[in-house]
């Protein structure tokens, strides 16, 4: 401890967060209090994260049990991580804290220093099915805490930061809406509102399907890619998360070499059915447990979009249900009953496509700037390293 004590500025301290703020416990809920309409929706931990399955409520609760717009939360079970609530009034569930600050500290420097130290604070968690962090062991944590006027100064200049990165989350968001719009309007949606194209089954389409490696290679810090499940994102393979092989472990399973079109689809796990197509960045890669379509284009474009709109998984999720694990296979894919638009058609959606996809990689690659940007701050804010110059 005074090993930390000694590396804050002279003007800053080390407090227990108990000591600064209040952590109110939210209502836990049985299953039958659950409703699926109501006055009140009930903010569960999944909420928290995304505005899918809500549950609502008829009870009549104290006052603190209720959250409203503005105020500081956590979720300290299975997800991680604290959010100033933008929303309606609501009940937050049992596995959210409300946080109440004194005086001494700042609502959002506290924000920005909580979400700093989530990670941290769940790999200190317990359990086993479930790992989840104690109210006693949150309000005793220590933290650095720095004299007001610095709190908000702190907090001013990560949220500048932080609207940045925001902003471009938003614009790649935009061309993503833009993108399926144009589906939308040239060729309709192909399960609620199709128009009058002819239908084929997908396998008459590609030219062959394979499965990648059941057991998975050696793998490297660098080397050759090796896409995994986990790289396969919203039609495209992302880099977070790749693992590399040696060249000698991929003349072992030279059967998943991949090339520049191909689709891997996600056959097995929580993201089945989740479709990305391999860029020219990633030819001579491999694949991993995954199916692997070779296809050639603009079958390829057309049809990875269409995997990944709203209604191409409305077409695949039925095939993934199962008492089990959910999975797919390449039957099942090559038996899909898919719109065949004229080539000419799919041709002229892939022209104004990769102009779309042109403006969201330039998006992107501003996002990757800011969010960067945004860490470096993060970083160095609880330290006392940003200064009076610091802007964004």
């Amino acid at each position: 401890m005074s090993e930390r004590l000694n590396k804050l500025p002279r003007n800053w301290k080390w407090v227990a967060l108990g000591d600064v703020a209040t952590l109110v416990n939210g209502r836990a809920y049985k299953k039958n209090e659950l409703l699926d309409s109501g006055p009140v929706p009930v903010l569960r931990v999944g909420n928290f994260f995304s505005n899918r399955g809500w549950y609502y409520s008829d009870l009549e609760l104290p006052a603190d049990k209720y959250c409203e717009k503005g105020d500081l939360l956590f979720a300290w079970s299975a997800s991680f991580g604290p959010k100033i609530w933008d929303g309606p009034k609501v009940i937050y569930h049992y596995h959210i804290w409300k946080i109440l600050t004194s005086p001494d500290i700042d609502k959002y420097y506290l924000y920005y220093l909580l979400g700093s130290i989530s990670a941290e604070i769940k790999s200190e968690g317990n359990g086993i099915a479930m790992i989840h962090a104690t109210k006693g062991g949150m309000e005793k944590r220590v933290i650095p805490l720095p004299p007001l006027a610095e709190q908000q100064k702190i907090a001013a200049i990560l949220d500048a930061a932080d609207q940045l990165r925001q902003k471009d989350q938003k614009l790649i968001e935009h061309y993503t809406v833009l993108g399926q719009s144009l589906f939308l309007e040239m060729f309709g949606d192909p399960v609620s509102n199709p128009k009058a194209w002819i239908r084929t089954e997908f396998g008459c389409i590609f030219n062959s399907i394979k499965y990648g490696v059941s057991t998975p290679p050696k793998y490297s810090t660098s080397g050759i890619p090796f896409i995994r499940a986990t790289n396969i994102k919203k039609g495209s393979v992302v880099t977070k998360g790749m693992v590399y092989i040696s060249l000698d472990e991929s003349k072992k399973i030279t059967k998943c070499k991949l090339s520049e079109g191909d689709l891997i689809i996600v056959r097995s796990g929580a993201n089945t059915g989740d479709c990305g197509r391999i860029p020219s960045e990633y030819v001579d890669a491999f694949g991993g447990f995954d199916m692997i379509i070779d296809i050639d284009d603009p079958y390829s474009t057309f049809y990875n979009f269409l995997l990944n709109t709203g209604a191409g998984k409305a077409i695949l999720k039925p095939l993934t249900r199962r008492a089990g694990q959910p999975h797919l296979n390449s039957k099942q894919i090559s038996s899909l009953s898919l719109i065949a638009p004229p080539v000419s058609l799919q041709n002229q959606f892939v022209e104004h496509l990769q102009v779309i996809e042109t403006q969201k990689q330039q998006a992107q690659a501003a996002l990757d700037k800011s969010e960067t940007l945004f860490n470096s701050l993060l970083q160095r804010a609880f330290k006392g390293e940003l200064t009076q110059s610091t802007t964004v």
